[in-house]
């Protein structure tokens, strides 16, 4: 990404079938940047990738994260006891805190009130289960000792629900301080829920080729196949929420429905099976990021759900390899690298502008018009937003340091 500030560039539940087969083998390590590079999801390496849903009720996003330590157990690195005494594999006792949590999930339900989870570092290494909570829009946070605890990313519905996926499928009904586990239909990719539905992208095996999607609801919570969805590809595969519209799309496949899911279309994804990244600003608005391994990505828009797109200007410098895109409206857009900061534009794409928060920004994303929530990574991990547009920007270190304000962009 350059260091310019500003730079021009070129402008309910119908279908249900028989479940998949159970999960099979080991995840390994992924870190999904917020929500527009799931190719972690198919080549098993370490992303980033975003889900949101912004403007609905709820409004949620999340970065997704998961991990092959899913029980609670010390990771055998170099400097681990038990990865040089066999007989010392086993659980060990965690003292959740802020001060361990490093973030990779996100999810907010309301302009003050959201969650933050991922992994706890402990002696040796890490473990999963680590879920802070804000009730003043990220100002301060405190951390929950669940359990037991979620085990892998994090969606919230409403301020008690709320549900964790990957290699397992946990529900909680109390905000968050104890997690259910339930059936699975494989490994869950990626997941979402409004308005009472939860949407889901699951593989019949972790290594498994193409993902099907399964909803349920808030009160009957196992996932059934949605038969008039056929298989989605693995490439950068996720589900893009708003309102009564839901996209499914990854690799050169994209279906979508503005009804709820009564019916579905098979729609022409622009990106064509490269990298790519969705984001949606209205029931039928919605916008493409579509970033080539070599040259200028673009950016597409489509004004009726995805049946027609428009390329509407270039993609600020970004690498490939990494990154998110996310709409408050059709001129606000913000793009990320999860190397820096990242670029708001308010002019569709056709004029960008560095924002002023420290890095690395792992992911941004508007949930509402007005408002961007994000997480930083590196040695020292934050949450940050703003509250107009991108101009400027607050930080709330996770590590019990100060909040930092910053100035205009």
């Amino acid at each position: 990404m350059t260091n310019d500030d500003d730079f021009d560039l070129g402008p309910l539940l119908h279908g249900r079938s028989d479940q998949l087969a159970a999960p099979e083998g080991t995840w390994e390590s992924i870190v999904r940047r917020g929500r527009r590079r799931r190719r972690a999801k198919a080549l098993l390496a370490v992303t980033a990738g975003v889900a949101i849903v912004a403007g609905a009720t709820p409004a949620i996003l999340a970065i997704n994260h998961s991990t092959d330590n899913q029980h609670l157990q010390v990771a055998t690195g170099r400097h681990s006891a038990a990865a040089t005494n066999p007989l010392q594999q086993q659980a060990t006792v965690v003292h959740p805190s802020l001060a361990r949590l490093i973030p990779t999930s996100i999810s907010f339900v309301s302009a003050t009130q959201g969650w933050v989870s991922g992994e706890l570092q402990v002696l040796g290494g890490t473990v999963a289960g680590g879920l802070g909570r804000t009730d003043d829009a990220g100002t301060t946070w405190s951390i929950e000792a669940a359990a037991p605890a979620p085990e892998g990313a994090v969606r919230f519905a409403d301020s008690t629900q709320g549900f964790s996926f990957g290699t397992t499928y946990q529900m909680t009904r109390d905000g968050g301080k104890s997690w259910q586990t339930l059936p699975s239909p494989g490994y869950i990719a990626d997941l979402e829920t409004v308005h009472g539905v939860v949407w889901a992208l699951v593989r019949s095996c972790v290594r498994c080729e193409g993902l099907r999607l399964f909803q349920a609801t808030l009160t009957s919570p196992d996932l059934v196949r949605v038969a008039a969805v056929k298989p989605i590809g693995n490439y950068d595969a996720a589900l893009t929420l708003h309102d009564h519209a839901i996209f499914a799309t990854g690799g050169d496949t994209m279906w979508a429905t503005t009804n709820d899911g009564y019916s579905w279309r098979h729609e022409h994804n622009p990106c064509g099976g490269g990298s790519q990244s969705f984001a949606a600003w209205s029931g039928t608005g919605i916008a493409a990021e579509c970033t080539p391994v070599r040259g200028v990505g673009s950016l597409f828009e489509s004004l009726d759900a995805g049946s027609h797109w428009t390329d509407i200007a270039n993609v600020p410098r970004v690498r490939a390899s990494a990154g998110t895109l996310s709409a408050g409206s059709p001129d606000d857009l913000i793009v990320t690298n999860g190397v820096g900061a990242p670029y708001v534009s308010h002019r569709a794409g056709n004029h960008w502008i560095r924002a002023s928060v420290d890095g690395p920004v792992i992911f941004a994303a508007f949930i509402s018009n007005l408002h961007i929530v994000g997480i930083t990574g590196g040695a020292h991990p934050a949450f940050v937003a703003s509250e107009n547009r991108g101009h400027t920007w607050f930080e709330t270190p996770f590590r019990r340091k100060p909040p930092v304000i910053y100035g205009s962009s």
